[in-house]
């Protein structure tokens, strides 16, 4: 991991456990008279937490969950064309196209 990436999780960590211990403690926080609400803090550690842990995990790239198994070419074709049906995609040609008469023919030319 870069040393870059360590100190930004450190930072944003520190962050979000100051937000937490502000909620757990009732801490107040004013700001130039302002008195910030205590929703405020827990907003922050969600966001501020949830910021280390996407980092953590974009450097740890070989221990994040693979693409589950039971999602496979086939399976994956059927619920692209099943969720794009009646949409068209910018760019292509109107649906004067009939290439996808028969989509199951698709399918069957996948590469295994």
């Amino acid at each position: 991991m870069k040393p870059f990436t360590i100190m930004s999780v450190a930072v944003l960590s520190f962050i979000a456990l100051g937000h937490l211990l502000r909620v757990l403690f009732g801490w107040e926080a004013i700001i130039n008279g302002l008195q910030i609400p205590l929703w405020a803090s827990v907003i922050a550690i969600v966001f501020f937490a949830g910021l280390a842990c996407m980092l953590w995990r974009e450097s740890h790239p070989g221990k994040q969950n693979a693409v589950p198994a039971v999602l496979d070419k086939e399976r994956l074709a059927l619920a692209v064309f099943f969720y794009g049906a009646g949409r068209r995609i910018p760019g292509e040609p109107k649906a004067a196209d009939h290439s996808l008469k028969n989509p199951c023919k698709s399918l069957q030319t996948l590469p295994k």
